[in-house]
């Protein structure tokens, strides 16, 4: 479908388009408006080399956005699939089959795990020195792709039944295409239909509380990889609790100044999942 998207706007006329940064993140955006995705390998560097720009360009920090959602959603999906591929291993009956999905939950743990520390590094790009840039806007169109409410192959997966490699494929793409639009909604603190209607009527502002919240809540999800259930990596998994905490940081200084229980309630609910996590690992790790 990428593929498809991607002949659709090269055939098109090049007269009118920005270049440099600007082409580079107009680009990106299209490609993300019509896929969830952000295209080939070199579209995809392209828009990290974007982000990772020194000095910064006008564009850099949209791309970090951008680079931001489509991570944690990536992130997300491949939590989904090692949640269903764990249940179909403890399922299956055949030894072979339990091996497979043994298997199929080590590689999407891993790749989730990688994915992971990327977010990490973009989630540190966005707050560094404990300051969030001036103009944090999410500034992209609204996924035209269809989400389904459910997955049927990781649904037969979860009873121990077999799916072939294409119902494997066909999975991970709508399991991280779910989870990009599910982290678009989550950025803006609200449900998909709003989260469509806000950004399809332009680049939303996004509160400077909230996108801590949501950095802190994604980098969480992520770090799950790392606990002992999954590939067990305390080194990793108390960096990326840092970078969690330091987003965390100057939400308690703001609640201060002006009270929010809501903001407040979710806040305390990341500390408290910070302190569990951390208690799975022993004191000497």
């Amino acid at each position: 479908m990428i593929a498809l998207v991607l002949a659709g706007m090269t055939g098109c006329s090049s007269s009118n388009q920005p270049t440099g940064p600007a082409g580079v993140y107009a680009k990106a955006k299209a490609i993300f408006g019509q896929s969830a995705n952000l295209g080939y390998d070199a579209d995809i560097d392209a828009l990290q080399n974007l982000a990772d720009a020194d000095p910064p360009t006008d564009y850099t920090t949209r791309a970090r956005v951008l680079r931001l959602v489509y991570l944690s959603g990536q992130v997300q999906g491949y939590r989904t699939l090692s949640e269903a591929y764990a249940k179909a291993a403890d399922a299956a009956k055949p030894a072979a089959l339990k091996t497979e999905y043994t298997g199929l939950k080590r590689n999407v743990d891993e790749r989730g795990a990688e994915l992971t520390l990327r977010l990490g590094e973009v989630a540190m790009q966005l707050t560094k020195g404990g300051g969030l840039p001036k103009d944090l806007v999410l500034d992209l169109p609204y996924p035209s792709v269809d989400v389904p409410p459910a997955i049927p192959a990781l649904d037969t997966a979860r009873t121990g039944t077999e799916i072939g490699r294409q119902d494997q494929a066909q999975a991970e793409t709508l399991a991280t295409r779910t989870g990009v639009v599910d982290a678009l909604a989550a950025i803006l603190h609200t449900d998909r239909a709003k989260a469509k209607s806000e950004m399809n009527a332009g680049p939303v502002t996004i509160d400077p509380n909230e996108f801590r919240l949501f950095v802190a809540d994604q980098i969480m999800a992520g770090a799950v990889f790392y606990d002992p259930k999954h590939l067990y990596d305390p080194t990793h998994y108390k960096l990326l609790v840092g970078v969690a905490q330091d987003a965390l940081q100057p939400v308690q200084a703001t609640l201060k100044q002006t009270p929010d229980p809501d903001c407040a309630k979710r806040l305390k609910k990341l500390q408290d999942q910070i302190k569990s996590g951390l208690k799975a690992f022993p004191s000497s790790v």
